[in-house]
């Protein structure tokens, strides 16, 4: 059996539960994970149990690949202590303390925070198998607090090249905005029946070529990163594979990530990262508004709320 990729979209919703209806569960995933669910998301309460049942009932149902989603604020402690018991390869936590980093701070101390999350990555057991997003279903859509389209289009860059597993809410990549909080405001219906305007659908496009470029690169899929402390609320990160020894395989491409989470146009020198960057790269841009030509090597301008994400190949 050939193992199934993170990035799924099929997900089955488990509340609470009393601990009588574990055989009825059991019984019942018996029959329905082949056919139904690729994914399954547990509540808080009683996060370990559950798991556990539906774990049990994986195997008999010869799945061994579906994955488990523990939607829990205890993430560090539940991925190093609580799941002995659970496979961590198939075991991920919604990592919501990003989501409120990057949502809610105000937008001098932005960088700063999202520079910090990540350097607490030590503290996970296995940071790379956590779900990252922006929204969901139980939080005001991202459009509904930041009607910036280019902070949207930030906040995605960011999403799919940190290390961590991304999930888009539906409807993000045709800027459905909501209305603000409570589940018929966050959870409306997709526009199904509607064309799409020229905007709507050029965020799309680029959204869709974003996604075909990160499913193919090793170095956001499998990749180690190096990020560096933000100057002028301009953070920067690298995300890389590593050779035999651990190092940096600068034969492999280098995925270069740079984000302006101020308001104005700033100036990023890039001699701080002379340990990554060598003359030796050539310097493709993936996603953004500029062309390889127009990029430096000494110092790269980016705009306000912008990200630039630059692919450098080794051309020796």
């Amino acid at each position: 059996m050939s193992q199934r990729p993170k990035d799924l979209v099929c997900i089955g919703y488990l509340g609470n539960f009393h601990t009588e209806v574990h055989g009825y569960l059991v019984l019942k995933s018996r029959t329905r994970l082949n056919n139904e669910f690729q994914q399954v998301l547990f509540d808080r309460q009683l996060l370990v149990y559950q798991a556990v049942v539906i774990r049990n009932a994986a195997e008999h149902a010869e799945e061994p690949y579906l994955v488990l989603i523990g939607e829990t604020e205890y993430v560090a402690k539940m991925q190093s202590n609580n799941l002995a018991e659970i496979p961590e390869s198939t075991m991920s936590f919604m990592d919501f303390a990003f989501q409120r980093r990057l949502s809610d701070t105000p937008l001098g101390n932005k960088g700063r925070e999202v520079y910090t999350h990540f350097a607490l990555d030590f503290a996970y057991k296995n940071p790379q198998n956590l779900l990252a997003f922006i929204d969901n279903h139980d939080v005001a859509r991202w459009l509904s607090k930041h009607p910036s389209i280019a902070e949207l289009k930030q906040a995605i860059g960011l999403l799919l090249t940190i290390p961590r597993i991304p999930q888009i809410y539906y409807g993000t990549e045709v800027l459905l905005a909501g209305k603000g909080k409570g589940d018929g405001n966050m959870r409306q219906d997709y526009p199904w029946d509607k064309p799409l305007s020229t905007e709507k659908q050029d965020f799309k496009t680029s959204i869709s070529k974003l996604l075909k470029w990160r499913k193919g690169c090793k170095a956001i899929t499998e990749g180690e990163m190096i990020h560096f402390v933000p100057l002028d609320n301009a953070y920067v990160y690298f995300r890389y594979l590593t050779n035999d020894n651990g190092y940096i395989d600068k034969s492999e491409p280098i995925v270069m990530v740079m984000l302006n989470f101020s308001d104005k146009k700033v100036s990023v020198d890039t001699s701080r990262f002379e340990e990554i960057i060598t003359e030796h790269y050539d310097i493709c841009e993936v996603w953004g508004n500029y062309k390889c030509s127009d990029i430096p090597t000494t110092s790269i301008s980016i705009d306000a709320h912008d990200i630039i994400i630059i692919e450098l190949k080794n051309h020796d």
